[in-house]
């Protein structure tokens, strides 16, 4: 697939010891954009919650890796922003190496994401006066060919993610204004490969967030096709917004918002994210942020801050993880059953492990997020989701004073932390759980309850999305 490296070099890559594989299951590949610097990639091991620098090319790194694509543990591709280039990467033993694929100069620059249709690499470009440039390379190397100007359509936000369903190629486009003033809300396009044509599917609806009231576009960073939903698109908005949109029809299926709102009204608290990436284990996203962190959102809320330090800038703002690609675990399930409620400024404490439920994996933990600082978190754990203490769960605890909030697991087990971190919402609690090979089948449910020095409601609690765990 990847012609343009030397064939010894590839078949002795796809051969090689384990330990010489740099991409483990579990783990993350991702680029990060440092302001002031040339670009990064890191290895992401989202287990033991560590970043570890790799050693990429001078070419590479200049041009600012902007967008990763994996093919298997040691073969992928890379976009960049500055020069807009597309390189195919090997990587083993920290170290990237890169080749550059395009024989021709591309339309532009910020190569924000690659889609492969066939032997091909679809990718967007901008450039002065032009919006984007829908274009494609042999994964093979070789001369660029431009397939569409989005302009053509009408379209006036900035291409910036791409997504490939069957033989169509989608691109959605960047518009972060405020809803009500923006000359765009920002597009969703489709590209037919079978008869070379391209439309505007829809325009996209506001977003979540809304400073004083006024909602904003949503600033469309990535995009896929949804991995539990075939045919589905999920979009992700640089504010946090999640979309589920259904091309065919042009209709939006879910539009959820992962950011916070403050005691000052609805205003983005977390920061802005700029990649995303599924985890199956999990059932959620995996997000690289614009301020040098890995967040994971859940439902409609997020684990804020799970894995932080991605990027060599002291400044954390100055580090933003422009692309992200996850390696599957493998075995397992740990999913998410039902949502949690919001606590001080608008956070919601999230459930999160580190780790994939294997069994014989001595390194799991349990872990909660976007809490409050030095509150009594209490993990409940139960082998059922049934009742609790002989009442029919869920329980809605409105009646006594948590409005919104739903107990969703026994307690059979009780465990007792108090939440470390500084600042609202940088609570966090990590509870270690080895999983014996004596564990395998074995199926468990929890929740925790965050039990508040500063009360939001009558009861003083508030809980976080539960979960169920089932060892393999």
């Amino acid at each position: 697939m990847l012609a343009t490296l030397p064939r010894a070099l590839v078949a002795a890559a796809m051969l090689a010891p384990s330990s010489l594989c740099q991409m483990q299951p579990g783990h993350s590949i991702a680029t990060v954009s440092i302001t002031g610097q040339p670009g990064e990639m890191y290895d992401i091991d989202h287990q033991a919650g560590t970043a570890t620098l790799l050693t990429i090319g001078t070419a590479l790194s200049s041009s600012g890796p902007n967008c990763v694509l994996m093919t298997n543990v040691v073969t992928g591709f890379v976009g960049t922003n500055t020069t807009g280039n597309i390189y195919s990467i090997l990587v083993l033993s920290n170290t990237v190496t890169e080749t550059l694929l395009n024989t021709t100069p591309t339309a532009g620059a910020n190569v924000a994401q690659l889609a492969i249709l066939g032997n091909d690499l679809y990718f967007t470009t901008q450039t002065a006066g032009v919006a984007g440039t829908l274009q494609r390379v042999s994964m093979g190397g070789g001369p660029v060919t431009s397939v569409l100007d989005i302009a053509t359509l009408g379209a006036t936000g900035l291409a910036n993610a791409c997504a490939v369903i069957g033989t169509r190629v989608f691109v959605a486009t960047f518009n972060s204004s405020p809803a009500n003033t923006a000359t765009s809300p920002g597009e969703l396009i489709e590209y037919d490969t079978a008869t070379n044509t391209g439309r505007i599917v829809l325009n996209l609806p506001p977003g979540g967030f809304a400073p004083g009231g006024s909602p904003w576009n949503t600033g469309i960073v990535n995009m896929y096709e949804d991995p539990l939903q075939p045919g589905i698109l999920v979009l992700q908005g640089v504010y946090g917004d999640l979309l589920r949109i259904d091309p065919v029809a042009g209709t939006v299926v879910s539009a959820v918002w992962t950011g916070v709102l403050n005691a000052a009204g609805n205003a983005l608290v977390s920061g802005t994210v700029n990649s995303f990436a599924f985890d199956p284990t999990a059932a959620d996203w995996i997000v690289g942020t614009r301020y040098g962190s890995i967040e994971v959102w859940v439902h409609n809320q997020q684990a804020e801050q799970k894995l932080v330090g991605v990027g060599s800038n002291p400044t954390a703002t100055s580090n933003s993880v422009t692309g992200i690609y996850y390696f599957p675990a493998g075995a397992g399930i740990d999913v998410s059953y039902g949502a949690g409620c919001p606590g001080n400024d608008g956070w919601t404490p999230t459930d999160s492990s580190y780790g994939a439920p294997i069994a014989g994996n001595s390194g799991f933990r349990l872990a909660l997020f976007s809490a409050n600082p030095g509150d009594l978190a209490v993990l409940l754990v139960d082998f059922q989701n049934v009742v609790f203490g002989g009442v029919p769960l869920p329980i809605d605890l409105s009646v006594i004073g948590a409005p919104g909030c739903l107990l969703r697991t026994g307690n059979a087990i009780n465990l007792f932390v108090v939440t470390s971190g500084t600042g609202s919402g940088g609570g966090r609690a990590i509870v270690p759980l080895a999983l014996p090979t004596s564990f395998l089948g074995l199926t468990f449910y929890r929740q925790w309850a965050e039990l508040q020095v500063t009360p939001t409601n009558a009861l003083g609690i508030v809980g976080s999305n539960a979960r169920q765990l089932t060892v393999q």
